[in-house]
């Protein structure tokens, strides 16, 4: 059985965007405090 490389590049670029996210959010929440 072949698994996707799409599904595979998608569930990372989630897990990226995530991580972004919660790095900015906490770098605005550093500046604003």
């Amino acid at each position: 059985m072949r698994r996707p490389k799409n599904a595979i590049q998608k569930l990372a670029e989630t897990e990226t965007n995530a991580v972004v996210r919660v790095l900015t959010t906490s770098i605005n929440a550093g500046l604003s405090s």
